[in-house]
């Protein structure tokens, strides 16, 4: 158990960094992204294609931090799999392999709302034609 809390730990820094820059990168155009799907639908058709463009433009942002999430979760998951079948709750609490298990599932959340924002934009941009 020790040698796989040392992995835990050493990747725990990498992890920090790689998460910080995901989750800042979709907490940065996230709310940019959601006033462009509350936006009004222009009546003139240039201003429709310009919010086009610019939902275009966030899809593609979307589809960013999914590719990042992904990959994420793949240089995680040899990790991830020796934690699921080494962890025991029996005895002292493993507070670092709960923690790694905790961000797998935050790496979950993410994806699916990452997921399902793309969806609603894709959606925005066939509505408006």
């Amino acid at each position: 158990m020790r040698e796989l809390d040392t992995q835990i730990s050493s990747a725990f820094a990498l992890l920090a960094l790689l998460l910080v820059f995901v989750i800042g990168y979709f907490a940065a155009f996230f709310p940019l992204a959601q006033d462009l799907l509350d936006r009004q639908t222009p009546d003139v058709a240039a201003d429709k294609q310009v919010l086009k463009a610019q939902l275009r433009t966030y899809r593609m942002l979307v589809g960013g931090v999914l590719l990042l999430a992904a990959l994420t979760g793949l240089i995680l998951a040899p990790l991830t799999r020796r934690v699921a079948s080494a962890i025991s709750f029996g005895g002292a609490f493993p507070t670092i392999q709960a923690g790694l298990l905790l961000i797998d599932v935050m790496l979950l959340a993410l994806f699916a709302v990452t997921i399902w924002t793309w969806i609603k934009i894709q959606r925005r941009i066939r509505q408006i034609g």
